[in-house]
């Protein structure tokens, strides 16, 4: 335990002298509340309005055209200024959460749903913009490796605080309120990140021409089917986007079974849903704790180790 400890320490310290950095951390905490707030306020909306049908529903609407997206704006990344996807996404996000909540408030659910897809779509925007971005703000190896580790415990941390937020806030002032305070967060991410500047943040990324002999892919298209191929012909990557693949599909529908648990089983007021979530996510701070002891160890087991474990909790 102080070894953990004092790998959490000197993580966070490395990183105390570089303002940029810290900026773009900060972001970063602000876009893990609002993603993970955002979409357990828009299912319980739509379930109030439709039931779990409707949710499932307005579930899949704001996930298609983010799964069409992503591999694009994952492109991006490597070909424009990673500042300016960051932050443009940021905006994007504030400016759909901003427009739900007007739409909510209007009790107009057509806009609304239309406007949290925007929100939904934008989202995909940050990691791959994030990913980019940190390589060239990080000014020393450790700083890269801290910044990670820091990235990882954040997204947990950040499932976690947002159950709770939206649990208060669904509580106190609605569903729509969600949207309000979460359009602000993004507003706060995007004047930590506009801000930054430099060479090598504001110009096309570096990645060089292509080796000889190899395709140079003249268009993002090109790069998403390169990778595409890539997935495809190595067996442990396979295995790993498989691996990838069902976890999401598990999370995500829990998304929707946590809105049911605690609105048509235990018989809760909606914010129940976000307090179910503070748990689900108090539990992956945990784990992402304690995952640090698994650095420079074969993965293989403790992978079908959490596997079954969550088979089991689900049962």
């Amino acid at each position: 335990m102080r070894g953990m400890q004092g790998g959490a320490r000197r993580a966070f310290g490395s990183l105390a002298g570089n303002r940029a950095l810290v900026r773009v951390l900060a972001a970063y905490v602000m876009f893990g509340l609002t993603e993970a707030a955002v979409w357990i306020a828009m299912l319980v909306y739509a379930y109030g309005r439709g039931g779990a049908a409707t949710a499932g529903l307005v579930a899949v609407a704001q996930l298609v055209p983010a799964a069409i997206v992503a591999p694009v704006a994952a492109g991006l990344a490597d070909r424009r200024s990673p500042v300016s996807l960051l932050a443009g996404g940021y905006l994007a996000q504030a400016v759909g959460m901003a427009g739900t909540a007007v739409a909510i408030w209007a009790h107009a659910p057509l806009a609304a749903y239309g406007a949290a897809v925007v929100a939904a779509t934008a989202v995909v925007a940050t990691r791959p913009a994030q990913s980019a971005l940190i390589p060239s703000v990080a000014t020393t190896a450790d700083q890269l490796t801290a910044a990670n580790v820091v990235v990882g415990w954040l997204d947990a941390a950040g499932l976690a605080a947002a159950g709770l937020l939206t649990g208060v806030l669904i509580s106190l002032a609605g569903v729509g309120s969600v949207f309000a305070v979460c359009a602000g967060l993004g507003l706060v991410a995007v004047l930590l990140t506009a801000g930054l500047s430099g060479p090598a943040l504001t110009g096309p990324a570096l990645s060089g021409p292509a080796p000889a002999g190899e395709p140079d892919p003249d268009t993002v298209t090109g790069e998403v089917g390169a990778g595409l191929r890539l997935a495809v012909s190595q067996p442990r990557l396979r295995l790993m986007l498989a691996l990838l693949t069902a976890d999401a599909v598990v999370v995500g529908a829990l998304d929707l079974l946590f809105v049911i648990l605690a609105i048509a089983v235990l018989k809760r007021p909606p914010g129940w849903t976000g307090y179910l979530n503070f748990g689900f996510g108090a539990g992956a701070v945990l784990a992402a704790t304690a995952s640090a002891v698994l650095v420079g160890r074969r993965l293989s087991r403790p992978i079908m180790a959490a596997a079954l474990t969550f088979s089991a909790a689900l049962a």
